[in-house]
């Protein structure tokens, strides 16, 4: 049987599985140490099969796509580490459940996947609607199957993200001198054409972010009785074209590549506390470490259904920064 289809997991969905938490492949490999998933010793190669309704050519909801994907586990005895990666993954046709799968296997149709990484180490993980559901059956597998150190009993329900998203173009906003503008707008303000390259670089390097975190359950459609956790960095610079400077006068910009999804709190449609948010952000080891490395006031604004909602908030945190008059609570991270 042919594989139609063979594609990377797509940018927007985690790639990697460390210290309880799924990230980017770019922050997989930006953790210390690095693990060494070219390293075959320590390098076990699994192949996962699973129905959706969401990936793959659309379907009935009587008939649903199957799905294999790659997994490479690695594991470092001496240094008691371990890292999971997930590869390509390659749509196989269509079943309708678990018995037309068993037929289709027992015909024989599957036999180049288990021939390829052997019988052990292939499993059919039945539905998962998306990579995020996925996740959490990939590691009750994992957990149940090898000896891994430093993994709760509980593990495997513990699935976080700290997943990198892009701001849509048209919600994009700079603000310079009381004013929004876009970026060429923004550019245009600051004299940006007419400055010396290295001095701009030096004046972004000065930058004091600021982060605004925010829950929806609209920029991210999940459970609807949980809600979405968000952060979004601002970086800031001096007004430089005039020697005189307001708290108004500040210039920001977003801060590419930091507009992160952090997952699902709840399950509840109530808007949780700031303590709640805290608690929540400060569990996930990589987020605190990420942000450790800066020093960031980061402040919850509540709940925001659009990013039009976010452009005051966002205004009032900047400007008023970690002053008493600020009207957010501050959420520490990296502290």
């Amino acid at each position: 049987m042919d594989d139609p289809i063979i594609a990377e997991i797509p940018d927007m969905y985690e790639v990697g599985y460390r210290d309880g938490v799924w990230v980017t492949k770019e922050d997989l490999f930006g953790l210390e140490p690095a693990p060494n998933f070219e390293d075959s010793d320590n390098v076990e190669t699994l192949y996962f099969m699973f129905t959706t309704h969401t990936l793959g050519p659309s379907t009935g909801m009587m008939v649903k796509n199957l799905i294999g994907v790659d997994c490479q586990l690695y594991r470092n005895p001496v240094l008691e580490e371990w890292a999971l990666r997930l590869g390509n993954y390659r749509e196989l046709g269509d079943v309708s459940g678990k018995k037309d799968f068993r037929r289709l296997k027992k015909r024989g149709v599957f036999d180049h996947i288990y021939d390829l990484y052997g019988e052990q180490n292939v499993k059919f993980l039945s539905l998962a609607v998306d990579f995020d559901a996925l996740a959490s059956k990939i590691m009750r597998f994992i957990t149940a199957s090898f000896d891994l150190p430093n993994v709760e009993e509980d593990s495997a329900e513990i699935v976080r993200y700290f997943r990198p998203m892009d701001i849509p173009k048209s919600a994009q906003a700079w603000r310079s001198g009381n004013y929004w503008l876009n970026e060429e707008a923004w550019e245009i303000d600051m004299g940006l054409d007419g400055l010396d390259d290295t001095r701009f670089e030096y004046e972004l390097n000065r930058a004091e972010p600021t982060g605004i975190v925010f829950v929806s359950n609209n920029i991210m459609i999940g459970n609807p009785d949980e809600m979405g956790v968000f952060t979004m960095v601002y970086g800031e610079i001096d007004r430089f074209l005039s020697s005189s400077y307001s708290l108004n006068d500040v210039d920001a910009f977003p801060m590419e590549g930091d507009f992160r999804f952090l997952g699902f709190i709840g399950p509840s449609p109530r808007i949780p506390s700031a303590e709640a948010i805290e608690v929540f952000l400060t569990s996930n080891q990589l987020v605190f470490d990420y942000y450790a490395r800066d020093v960031s006031d980061f402040y919850y604004v509540g709940k925001m259904p659009t990013f039009s909602d976010l452009k005051e908030p966002i205004e009032e945190a900047i400007v008023w920064g970690s002053s008493d008059q600020s009207p957010f609570p501050r959420i520490r991270l990296g502290y």
